[in-house]
């Protein structure tokens, strides 16, 4: 039976980086092509998707205070 390679830390978390980074730009590929009616996704430059993966707003949570509802 074949011995399985461990995977190297630092390749895993590379790994990881890069299919998180495929998910965004899969999901905002998707939000782009419901908002219009023909698909133009295909025309932001790779050094914009970069950068809106770069500068990407990351969900806030709202807490509210004793004795109040949000």
């Amino acid at each position: 039976m074949a011995k399985k390679k461990k995977i190297n830390t630092s390749r895993q978390e590379k790994i990881e980086k890069a299919h998180h980074r495929n998910e965004y730009i899969k999901r905002l590929q998707q939000f782009c092509n419901q908002l219009t009616s023909t698909p133009v996704f295909h025309y932001f430059p790779h050094h914009v998707l970069d950068e809106m993966y770069k500068l990407r707003v990351h969900p806030i949570k709202v807490r509210a205070a004793k004795g109040y509802d949000v």
